[in-house]
């Protein structure tokens, strides 16, 4: 892990036994292998995101925190800094977690960090109009940034809920991200980047309790 991470859903000491969540987000450096029918891929530099939630008590439906278009984790990682935002149309206020400098600054409202989808194209899996291509940007004390996301490569699923069904779609990103510090000076930084939106596909409110 290259930092402490972003308690985005609260503290696993603060967690009660009947009813809440906690969890949280760390950026990591990743090196290994995997094994693929045989063929062995060595990851000399790679990155990731160790991911942790507990929830007690009933796990909520999200199916009204994704409607409009949805609610999006992204993620850029490079050896100059790495980011985290969550931020949707209608779901959880938005949240945003940088690394720069050795330093962690966290974020919190839609006054702080956005994700503005600006290309399109037609999925022939799903017969969705879905985003490929964002601006990402997030104001922080040390300085803002601003990434453009254009993805490359796709997954997706769909998760079927009480009320209703959402789609998942997973994009494997080239970011270009730039931080502008308070004092002017500006870090640029060609990044992998990741996009994960959720977007409620399917809503039966007559199932609700």
């Amino acid at each position: 892990a290259d930092s402490d991470g972003l308690y985005h859903h609260g503290r696993f000491e603060d967690l009660d036994s009947n009813s809440g969540r906690a969890g949280y987000l760390v950026h990591a450096k990743v090196t290994g292998t995997i094994e693929v029918n045989g063929q062995t891929l060595t990851l000399e530099k790679a990155y990731g995101v160790h991911e942790r939630i507990l929830m007690s008590g009933n796990v909520p439906e999200r199916i009204q925190f994704m409607m409009g278009r949805g609610l999006n984790w992204v993620h850029g990682w490079n050896d100059e800094f790495s980011w985290y935002i969550m931020a949707g149309d209608i779901g959880p206020n938005g949240k945003g977690y940088l690394k720069i400098d050795g330093e962690v600054s966290v974020v919190q409202g839609v006054m702080n960090v956005w994700v503005e989808e600006i290309s399109h194209w037609h999925d022939p899996k799903t017969r969705q109009l879905q985003p490929h291509k964002w601006h990402i940007w997030m104001i922080t004390p040390k300085g803002r940034l601003d990434a453009i996301l254009t993805g490359y490569a796709r997954a997706y699923y769909t998760w079927t809920r009480r009320t209703g069904t959402l789609l998942v779609h997973q994009s494997m990103c080239d970011s270009t991200s730039t931080f502008t510090r308070t004092n002017g000076t500006v870090v640029k930084s060609e990044q992998l980047g990741m996009m994960e939106q959720m977007r409620t596909l399917y809503y039966q409110p007559e199932y609700e309790s």
